[in-house]
């Protein structure tokens, strides 16, 4: 009786084993789902999904046995409908394992995405990564067991060839004629009906939007460099309220400030009025500049003003992310939320997937990441920076940050789309006036792939966080 006992438990440790190891091996469930419902989106995409994926791709199961119905109903010439979908699972006693939520879930997504051959490519990846496990435990097991090392060594071979031919199959090659046949029927002809609608994101900054071609593109890497207290956060904060009031989704990285202090330079905004003096309860300010009104009622409907756009904004305060985290969030609130625009304060405070031997490496990796994500996604990414201290060091007639001056890496300037630095105006032989509560500051646009560079005056309040444009 003991040893029956014995066994059964045995039995439910290495069931439990093998359930923790097949949830750890590679796979992206959000480019799964990301795919499905594509399809759905846009019927057109079958052809292309279905020869580049193969049922086994897909590892989530639920996901894997609606992607077997799409591929026989495909492959059987019948229409990609969700009752014919439905009919296949039943028939074929599968629904209950996918469930009428995820069915749901799936067809009822709006977000489709245009690059849907980058969510194709990482499900396809992740297969092969779990493929060579698999086929390399098996390699390791005939080891083991002293198997016949010319049967091993083909199996090596025939294992490597395959990896090989994924290397070859992921590279993203189309004739041009096609890209221009749609260019033709998305662009141009919606021009000559008058009815095409850009995709700039305006940053409300009419000087500058002007300069920028419109605002921001969804797809570009946008780099907003300062020194340090030169109010890049208060700057960004600014256009990320201008953005949120339009309508538009913002994702926001708050990796120096917990949400709090965020809320509460809004409300420093809407009042007009330091912070500082609310954090103290120090009222006086109030009631100075609303003599006999109910302070209550205005704090009340000063914040009923920031609740109006900052349901628009959602925010990770989290000051320890790795690189890879932001990107998974992001992919995240893209599907979930149809995000426009990712906001991060700041890139310093960005981890590697890994530690490397140098900072120069390290942000090197997290540069080209940034610019990844925007592309995946299609949202424009909005990354603050520090400058070099060589800013302050050098002898120069101005303190105009140059290209040079990105802090840790040139491959900032190599992928960054835009990048635009904020500095003070001080005119030749004077200082900058640390306490005053006004300020002077350029916006200087030093590389812009999609329109002008140039300079863009502001007076930044630094009291109220505001950041006026100057005609």
């Amino acid at each position: 009786m003991r040893m029956n006992l014995d066994k059964e438990k045995k039995k439910k440790k290495e069931k439990k084993k093998a359930v923790r190891y097949d949830e750890q091996l590679p796979h992206d469930e959000q480019a799964e789902a990301v795919v499905l419902s594509s399809i759905f989106l846009n019927p057109n995409i079958i052809t292309n999904i279905v020869s580049s994926l193969k049922v086994d791709d897909f590892f989530t199961q639920k996901y894997r046995l609606i992607f077997e119905a799409i591929n026989k109903l495909y492959n059987s010439n019948k229409p990609i409908e969700i009752g014919e979908i439905r009919d296949y699972l039943v028939k074929n006693d599968k629904f209950e394992q996918v469930g009428e939520d995820t069915i749901s879930q799936i067809v009822a997504s709006t977000n489709f995405f245009h690059n849907i051959d980058t969510y194709v490519h990482i499900i396809r990846e992740k297969s092969v990564y779990r493929d060579i496990i698999t086929k390399n435990s098996i390699i390791m097991e005939h080891s083991f067991q002293q198997k016949d090392i010319g049967e091993i060594l083909d199996e090596i071979i025939k294992n490597f060839n395959d990896v090989t031919k994924f290397s070859i199959d992921k590279k993203k090659e189309d004739n041009l004629g096609k890209k221009v046949v749609d260019f033709k029927n998305e662009v141009v002809e919606k021009l000559i009906e008058g009815t095409y609608e850009n995709t700039f994101i305006p940053t409300q900054y009419e000087l500058l939007d002007e300069k920028l071609g419109g605002g921001f593109l969804p797809g570009n890497f946008i780099l907003i460099g300062a020194r340090a207290s030169k109010g890049k956060t208060t700057f960004a904060l600014n256009i990320m309220k201008q953005m949120a009031l339009e309508g538009k989704k913002i994702l926001f990285f708050s990796l120096e400030q917990p949400a709090f202090q965020i809320i509460g330079r809004y409300l420093s905004m809407t009042l007009e009025i330091p912070f500082s003096k609310i954090m103290k309860n120090d009222l006086s300010v109030l009631e100075e500049k609303f003599p006999g009104a109910d302070i209550g009622k205005i704090l009340n409907t000063a914040m009923d003003t920031v609740l109006k756009y900052a349901e628009n904004i959602y925010i990770v305060d989290d000051s320890n992310m790795k690189i890879d985290e932001i990107k998974n969030i992001t992919r995240k609130y893209k599907i979930d939320y149809d995000i426009d625009a990712v906001f991060i304060d700041y890139l310093q405070f960005i981890k590697p997937k890994k530690n490397m031997e140098s900072r120069l490496r390290e942000i090197t990796q997290i540069s080209g990441e940034l610019k990844e994500i925007a592309r995946e996604t299609n949202t424009a990414v909005v990354s603050l920076s520090q400058l070099s201290r060589s800013i302050e060091k050098y002898d120069r007639k101005d303190k105009a940050p140059k290209l040079s001056d990105l802090r840790d890496s040139g491959a900032l300037e190599q992928d960054a789309d835009i990048v635009m630095f904020l500095w003070d105006e001080v005119k030749e032989g004077e200082e900058v006036d640390k306490n005053a509560s006004i300020a002077n500051v350029n916006l200087s646009l030093e590389k812009n792939r999609n329109g002008e560079t140039g300079l863009v005056k502001y007076e930044f309040f630094k009291y109220k966080f505001l950041f006026e444009e100057l005609s």
